[in-house]
Formats: C-alpha cells, sequence, structure tokens
C-alpha cells in the first residue's frame, strides 16, 4: 500500500514537472527586428557611412553586389562615402 502511494505521488510530480512552465518569449520583447531582404538586382556599389563631416569615424555600411541581397551594418547618416563600381552585372 505504502510503495503504491509513493508510486502515485512521484508520477504526478514526473507530469507536472518543477517550478512555473517557461512561456515563449515574443521576438519584440527581446529587441529583435525582422526586416524585409532587399535585393540589388543589376546594380554594385558601396556606401561608408560616418558620424561627422569630415569622415573620420565610420560607423555603418552598406554594401550592394550584382543581384545579391544588400547587406546593411551599424547606421546611415548623413555623412558618406559612396563607391560606385562601375562594371556590368550580367
Amino acid at each position: 500500500m505504502r510503495a503504491a502511494i509513493i508510486g502515485g505521488v512521484l508520477a504526478v510530480g514526473m507530469l507536472t514537472g518543477c517550478g512555473p512552465g517557461v512561456e515563449d518569449s515574443d521576438a519584440s520583447e527581446l529587441g529583435a527586428q525582422e526586416q524585409e531582404v532587399t535585393w540589388c538586382n543589376a546594380s554594385s556599389y558601396t556606401i561608408e557611412y560616418y558620424a561627422e563631416p569630415e569622415l573620420i569615424n565610420l560607423v555603418g555600411t552598406e554594401v550592394c553586389s550584382c543581384f545579391s541581397p544588400k547587406f546593411r551594418t551599424g547606421v546611415r547618416t548623413a555623412y558618406s562615402v559612396i563607391d560606385d563600381t562601375s562594371y556590368m552585372c550580367v
């Protein structure tokens, strides 16, 4: 009898687990951003973004290479240098 009670208590304990359940966190709560992929089509360029007009501190880049997804890091600012690679994307 005693073994049956202990077995029942163990079975219930295994079914309920320990402590409260963990809820799935929403991506917006984690600060994640989902962005649409932008394609380069028939263009190729690199843009470097700087923190100041003197173009000293690089704070971001944007790279586009023939028919590939656009790749961006850091932040965009008004102070930029564009390297427009002039070759044909075939």
